[in-house]
């Protein structure tokens, strides 16, 4: 696990590496620049021993009947990897076009940039985690051309939105070499995306210059422009030196209209999909810990199509406005499950939810926690995390979202264009986690979370 040379010039969107060229990252909230900032440049473990489970047969029982059905159910994956999802995502709205800005649709970028277009033209083969069945990522390799690439990791689908259609960029190679260049240098691809579509977007509103950037004209769909930002942001030169402080510093150096350009929710950049395409989506990126990331509560994915039987959850539609802050509290939760149990979330997907989850936690604990104790586990782990956060300052004035993607509605097929009513659903979400109207967890709430 190491930190890159972006991490060592004062990037603070620095990830911590692993894997070598496979290119796994720790890679949101700059933890590599933490690293750095400890003199750390990388930690080795080799582990000699075994580890033990309360009930190995139970266990492997359970493993072999969830396994082929994972396996099956996200066989597209070894094939596409999380390319799959590009044009799916364009289709429903929910792909990130020109700084999250373009309304409209951009179907012949989507299929240049899908996973029809890497199959056919740098996937080599799939990449499995350790013991894994899935296999969504990718090993690629652009063979010829001025985007020639090395045998390595591919770029995901986050990589592929904020790389590509974030800066109207449909070029797939150019997106695999800068994929590349960030794992070099040791930055967050999803957080260089948006840098670099701001970037294009203060230079077209002339908060940006050629003077800033060294001649280079930031052009909206420019691959060339594109890699040099990425090179400028990795390298710490010219408006790079600013960038590589993330969007929040950055817009706020800048000043003026900079700021409502900066797609970023506190203080973390927007992921690759759109809250205007999924209503509780957009109410878990304005209550989440740690900003716009996806994972921290994927709540698009229950409001969209995952059914979980073993709380009765059925997927409500994206654009239904009732209940979508209790899920999105109900799906945080159970994502503070999955990460503190370090299981993966593509699973769920395959039927690996939180009843298996909590089975398998009895069969190699021995302890006998429920579905209920999983969850209340989680529900404690959130709000830890927001008292931490309340005593730096945050509140109520936080839980939003950029001001564009509260006014400016987005079309997706077949649905009007949407706005989330973000204030309905932060009341009720509120309500139901137990806090006040600014947002701070009841003394009543501790208490039943046993948070002292």
């Amino acid at each position: 696990a190491s930190i890159g040379t972006a991490a060592e010039r004062g990037a603070l969107i620095a990830n911590i590496m692993h894997e070598g060229v496979d290119a796994r990252a720790a890679g949101r909230c700059g933890l590599g620049a933490v690293m750095a900032y400890k003199k750390l440049k990388a930690v080795v473990v080799r582990g000699t021993g075994k580890v033990s489970v309360a009930d190995a047969e139970g266990l492997k029982t359970l493993i072999k009947a969830h396994t082929p059905v994972v396996s099956d159910r996200l066989k597209d994956m070894r094939t596409y990897g999380t390319a799959r999802m590009v044009q799916v995502s364009e289709q429903i709205g929910s792909m990130p076009i020109q700084n999250f800005k373009y309304p409209h649709r951009w179907e012949e970028g989507a299929a240049k940039i899908s996973g029809p277009a890497f199959a056919e033209k740098v996937i080599l083969k799939p990449y499995f985690c350790g013991g894994c069945v899935i296999g969504c990522g990718n090993t690629i390799q652009v063979k010829e051309g001025p985007y020639k690439t090395v045998v390595g990791g591919g770029p995901e689908y986050e990589t592929i939105n904020l790389l590509g259609a974030n800066c109207l960029v449909d070029n797939l190679e150019a997106i695999c070499l800068a994929n590349e260049l960030c794992n070099r240098y040791g930055i967050d691809t999803m957080d260089t995306g948006n840098l670099v579509a701001f970037a294009m977007e203060a230079f077209e509103m002339g908060l940006i210059t050629v003077v800033d950037t060294g001649g280079v004209a930031l052009t909206w769909g420019s691959a060339d422009a594109m890699l040099e930002m990425v090179r400028m942001i990795g390298e710490g030169t010219r408006i790079g030196a600013l960038l590589m402080q993330g969007l929040s510093r950055a817009s706020k150096a800048i000043g003026g209209e900079a700021e409502e350009i900066a797609m970023h929710v506190k203080g973390l950049s927007m992921a690759a999909h759109d809250p205007r395409a999924y209503n509780g989506l957009a109410c878990s990126y304005a209550t989440s810990n740690r900003g716009a990331h996806h994972t921290s509560g994927q709540t698009h994915l229950y409001e969209h199509r995952l059914a979980v039987p073993e709380i009765n959850h059925k997927p409500p539609g994206r654009f239904v406005v009732e209940g979508k802050g209790a899920l999105a509290a109900l799906t945080q939760n159970i994502m503070n499950v999955l990460d503190s149990l370090k299981s993966c979330k593509f699973a769920q997907n395959g039927g690996w939810t939180i009843g298996p989850l909590a089975e398998a936690f009895r069969y190699v604990t021995g302890r006998t926690d429920t579905i209920e104790d999983l969850i209340r586990h989680g529900e404690r782990s959130f709000n830890l995390k927001r008292l931490i956060n309340i005593d730096r300052g945050i509140s109520r004035k936080d839980d939003t979202l950029p001001k564009r993607l509260l006014t400016l509605a987005k079309a997706a097929q077949g649905y009007t264009p949407n706005l989330p009513p973000l204030k309905e659903m932060l009341e009720e979400h509120y309500r139901i986690r137990g806090w006040s109207e600014e947002g701070i967890p009841l003394p009543e709430t501790l208490q039943r979370l046993e948070i002292p």
